[in-house]
């Protein structure tokens, strides 16, 4: 036998001596498979779909003498003995493997919905191609400045961000409250024990209230007591007042303790965001879709007007942190005050004694000091009206301060 030499370049080449059964088939089809492959249309005992048929023997028979099978759909068939059979076109076919087939193209694979390109070649990108929308995507309106989004809204007490929105971004709470009301201690004020009933007065050097002048009080610690070392002192006076509580203080009292409850949240809120693909119109984005909860937009502050028209299903705000300012005010205690009236004071011969008649002082009347000639002293005697009971009126105890919520930020949302 003559060993058969089939060359493909761009003649046939016969060597001398041997025949060539031109009648045997060795076309290539033009029919594609669904998959990628190829069908051969003859090639002998070649199959034509899935593995390659065999090649045929060096005399042309019934078999195919001179093309080798074609190689299937899938994996690439084997090539021919002599003549090159074409590989598959399938995923990744392997090339004959006599004399040079071609190796089949790798298959497409999936679309990327949100990076803005034609993954797979179909002429559809992200929200346009079929694959996306079995995913959920979906074209969504971008908001007006200054809000921003979309995002993926979560409530909860997990804070997680999953695929397909991936990337942490806003987190606070919603829904401050406390546990309990806020109360402080009842301030009040012992009975003053160092009160006096006294009067303002105004004294002169000289008698019959003429000469340099001067304001004093006149007020007692005891019932008579001698004033002294008033030879260069006054001479006469007037009371400027009626008689009145002088001096004194009282002693705070509380009643009660101070709870301030700590301030709560209802619950812990969070955003995630995803990177948005393409295939919209130009005022919108491809948005993955919502994981179990809603999508929606942001802005900072607390913005109670309307939310953008196609987020306006529900909203919230959440804040950051608390600012906690709370206290209870100090308790105090007014001056002293009580009713004097039907007390008096008197002046009296400077013996210290209080035992002459002596002399009341009244209001707008002057008097004469019964001054000591040599001693400078003078006596003044006190009879305290009954019932003198001075007290304080007692202040603060009060809250003081608040709580609030800091670093809102609003936000609005569609229905799922």
């Amino acid at each position: 036998m003559c060993p058969r030499l089939l060359v493909l370049v761009s003649t046939f080449i016969i060597p001398w001596g041997c025949a060539i059964d031109f009648d045997a088939p060795f076309a290539q089809s033009t029919t594609e498979h669904r998959d990628g492959g190829w069908e051969a249309s003859s090639g002998g005992s070649g199959g034509k779909t899935i593995v390659g048929g065999s090649g045929g023997a060096a005399e042309g028979g019934s078999g195919g003498t001179s093309a080798g099978g074609t190689g299937g759909s899938g994996a690439g068939g084997a090539g021919g003995t002599s003549g090159g059979g074409t590989g598959g076109s399938g995923a990744g076919g392997a090339g004959g493997s006599a004399a040079g087939g071609f190796g089949g193209s790798g298959g497409s694979g999936d679309e990327i919905c949100n990076n803005g390109k034609d993954d797979n070649n179909d002429g559809l990108v992200d929200c346009l191609d079929p694959h996306c929308k079995s995913l959920g995507f979906s074209c969504l309106p971008t908001p007006p400045s200054p809000w921003s989004g979309p995002i993926q809204f979560n409530r909860g007490t997990l804070f997680t961000c999953d695929e397909p929105w991936p990337v942490p971004s806003v987190s606070g709470k919603i829904g401050l409250h406390f546990d309990g009301q806020n109360s402080c201690p009842t301030c009040g004020c012992a009975p003053s024990t160092n009160s006096q009933c006294g009067l303002d007065v105004t004294v002169y050097k000289q008698e019959g209230c003429m000469g340099e002048e001067g304001d004093s009080k006149f007020y007692l610690g005891g019932s008579c007591v001698n004033v002294g070392m008033q030879m260069f002192g006054p001479h006469s006076v007037r009371p400027i007042s009626d008689m009145h509580v002088m001096g004194g203080s009282c002693d705070v009292q509380t009643q009660g303790e101070v709870k301030l409850p700590p301030a709560q949240w209802q619950e812990e809120a969070w955003t995630c965001q995803a990177q948005m693909g393409g295939g919209c119109q130009a005022s919108e984005v491809c948005s993955p879709p919502a994981q179990g909860s809603r999508i929606c937009v942001t802005r900072s502050g607390v913005y109670d007007q309307a939310c953008p028209a196609d987020y306006k299903d529900s909203s919230w705000v959440v804040y950051e942190g608390i600012k906690d300012t709370r206290s209870c005010a100090s308790c105090s205690c007014s001056p002293a005050t009580g009713n004097c009236s039907g007390g008096q004071m008197s002046v009296h011969d400077p013996s210290g004694t209080c035992t002459d008649a002596g002399e009341v002082l009244k209001t707008g009347q002057c008097t004469n000091l019964p001054i000591h000639p040599t001693m400078g002293t003078f006596t003044l005697k006190m009879i305290k009206p009954g019932g003198f009971n001075p007290t304080c009126t007692p202040s603060g105890g009060g809250l003081e301060g608040d709580v609030t919520a800091t670093n809102p930020i609003t936000v609005c949302c569609r229905n799922p």
